[in-house]
């Protein structure tokens, strides 16, 4: 649940889903969730209007709506939405003019503030900052970027409140080691902004000349090189230089080109949050800006820093994630690492040669197999090309694990005696329930060239969320077997749990068909006996597979399934009156 307010101070409740909150480090915290505007939504669905603010009750935080996106899912609209952190609110202001050249945090979070419901709370000391142009003219929060950026120091905020310190969060705070209290370490690295040289200025001169516009000359250049270049044998990269248009003694000018200048990898580090739910062995502490240790796939010991989180504060079944923050890593690191590239190399080099020999192998077959190939691509050219003299009336069987495992000799049968020319397979059922026979009927169908027309799910959701559960199921089992998106997707509605109120049931089999297309599987269909099509539901889907035994074709059938004891078996068939199906 969330709870929103408009502009007028009205407040109402949402029963929302995919509630995602993503929390990254001197940046403002992102909102986003759905819902479907239900009887009990109306309210907030007429809310979903600018300048509506969003609070949620497991972090106490606001959020300003962004964007609202509906769309229609049955007899009800489903909003998407996102909003951005109150915070973001400082962009409302904009300081025409200018503080002068020297001053303090105090000053410039004073006259950014000023006139605005935001105040501050700073943790440590900051020197003062010259700024050369003087400090305003732009919007707040862009004036907070540039403050964090001179001042040197990183921030949160507390919905109105601004927290400053030199560095947030705690130290130690956290351990994860690979296969012990979690399962899967991710590591990105990125190698291609390394620099290991730089050149700094700092105490420009003062020019008597009026009106000179020659360039700025300094009182003091300082030549730094990175020491990896000679621990770890690394080349001699220039970086831009830096120049300050300050004065700096000579230790504060090198801290500051040493921390602009980047003489490491940009690295990353993720673990998916189900991994250390599931493990408990050791408790850890997880805030942006928290520190503590991993140890990486490498087996090395690496301290780092979350940066990032996502996560879901109402749905404990939806995976977190925690990013940790750029590291650096030590030449000694750099050697253990490279000594483990070798061992794996010499590994990797065994393993290719097996490979090799086992590819040559494949391609002798693939090789005796290439005639072959190529008829079947010609005899569906001459398919394509003999497309316009289709005829109706052509027969397909649907098959579900019921009709047990039969042989190759039956397929044959059921093609060459009783010309049979399709199928449709039943693969999922509810949230859970797969065909344990899909790949054996499917496989043999094929050897009897019998061609798959589609697959079907057999429906028993109760509700629209039910309903995208189950379409899910479905999707991922379609993946899973590596089905062409060209294929019919059936949905099998007929079973008596189903709700018998008609607009509910059209909405939870709407809910369902956009589901699957979405997927990028557009060929829906819907299945059902004649007699539930426009009295227990609302046709839908792209196609309509019609179950009505007997001799007389229903209208509107683009499949009609006309017998459930085909060729003397206990076997339901259709005929095919689109194309689309055979």
């Amino acid at each position: 649940m969330l709870v929103l307010q408009n502009v007028l101070g009205d407040y109402t409740a949402i029963k929302a889903q995919d509630v995602q909150i993503v929390d990254t480090l001197n940046s403002f915290q992102t909102l986003s969730f759905s819902f479907i505007a239900t009887k009990e939504n109306e309210v907030a669905a007429k809310m979903m209007i600018p300048m509506t603010v969003i609070e949620v009750p497991e972090n106490k935080q606001k959020y300003r709506l962004l964007t609202a996106n509906s769309a229609k899912v049955g007899s009800y609209l489903q909003y998407s939405v996102t909003a951005v952190h109150i915070a973001k609110d400082m962009h409302r202001y904009y300081r025409e003019s200018r503080l002068p050249q020297t001053q303090s945090l105090r000053a410039c979070l004073d006259f950014m503030f000023q006139g605005t419901p935001f105040n501050y709370v700073i943790t440590g000391d900051f020197p003062n900052f010259y700024f050369s142009e003087g400090f305003g003219e732009n919007f707040v929060d862009e004036l907070l970027t540039q403050c964090a950026n001179d001042f040197k120091f990183e921030y949160y905020f507390d919905n109105y409140t601004l927290h400053i310190a030199k560095q947030i969060g705690k130290d130690e705070s956290f351990v994860y080691v690979d296969n012990v209290n979690c399962a899967k370490i991710s590591v990105s690295e990125n190698y291609e902004s390394i620099a290991t040289h730089i050149i700094g200025y700092s105490n420009p001169k003062q020019n008597d000349s009026e009106g000179s516009t020659t360039e700025t000359t300094y009182e003091q250049r300082i030549d730094y090189t990175s020491p990896i270049v000679e621990s770890a044998n690394w080349p001699v990269i220039d970086a831009t230089p830096v120049k300050y248009d300050q004065v700096l003694d000579n230790d504060t000018l090198l801290a500051r080109m040493k921390a602009s200048l980047q003489d490491y990898p940009q690295i990353q580090y993720t673990i998916d949050s189900v991994n250390f739910k599931r493990f408990t062995r050791i408790k850890n502490d997880i805030s942006v800006g928290n520190r503590g240790w991993l140890r990486d796939r490498f087996g090395i010991d690496v301290n780092t820093r979350v940066s990032s989180i996502t996560w879901y504060p109402q749905d404990p079944s939806k995976t977190d994630a925690i990013t940790f923050g750029n590291v650096m890593l030590d030449p000694v690191t750099w050697s253990v690492r490279n000594k483990q590239a070798y061992d794996q190399n010499v590994n990797l080099g065994r393993n290719l040669r097996k490979t090799l020999e086992y590819q040559q192998r494949i391609n002798a077959e693939a090789l005796e197999s290439q005639n072959e190939i190529i008829k079947k691509m010609q005899q569906q050219i001459n398919e394509l090309q003999n497309a316009d003299n289709w005829q109706s009336g052509r027969l397909f069987v649907d098959l579900s694990s019921n009709n047990g495992k039969q042989s190759a000799n039956w397929y044959q049968k059921l093609h060459e005696d009783n010309n049979v020319e399709g199928v449709m397979i039943k693969i999922t059922e509810s949230t859970s329930y797969i065909n344990e026979l899909f790949n054996d009927q499917r496989e043999k169908a094929k050897s009897a060239s019998i061609k798959l027309v589609g697959v079907y799910h057999y429906l028993t959701a109760l509700s629209v969320t039910k309903a995208i559960d189950e379409a899910n199921h479905f999707v991922r089992q379609i993946q899973a077997a590596n089905l062409s998106s060209d294929i019919i997707v059936a949905v099998d509605v007929e079973d008596d749990i189903l709700p018998k109120d008609k607009a509910k049931l059209t909405a939870i089999v709407q809910a369902f068909n956009k589901t699957v297309s979405d997927a990028g599987y557009t060929k829906t269909c819907d299945y059902a006996p004649l007699s539930w099509f426009d009295a227990r539901f609302d046709h839908s889907a792209k196609y309509q597979w019609v179950a009505a035994w007997g001799d007389n074709k229903p209208s509107n059938a683009d499949a009609w399934q006309f017998t459930k004891d085909f060729a003397g078996y206990e076997l339901d068939c259709s005929k095919s009156y689109n194309q689309a199906f055979l």
